[in-house]
């Protein structure tokens, strides 16, 4: 991403349990950061 866009950070999220999205951020260079627990609304809380 650095060469080709010019970008010096990227960030994803995905939930804990979703081990197949997690593998996938890894597999792409990402690595884990830190955890938000109120980032987002999961069926209603």
């Amino acid at each position: 991403m650095r060469d080709e866009l010019g970008l010096h950070r990227a960030e994803a999220s995905t939930d804990l349990e979703n081990l197949p999205s997690r593998r996938v951020l890894r597999h792409n260079g990402l690595s884990p950061y830190g955890v938000a627990h109120s980032l987002v609304l999961l069926d209603g809380s």
